[in-house]
């Protein structure tokens, strides 16, 4: 569940800032854990 709710909130930021996507992946991950 928490992989869906991740791709979800990613997506989001991602589109907010494409240019952090990789930032915000990562950040996405360390807090899901």
């Amino acid at each position: 569940a928490f992989a869906r709710l991740s791709a979800a909130y990613g997506g989001t930021y991602m589109l907010n800032k494409p240019e952090c996507k990789v930032l915000d992946l990562s950040s996405a991950n360390v807090e899901t854990l």
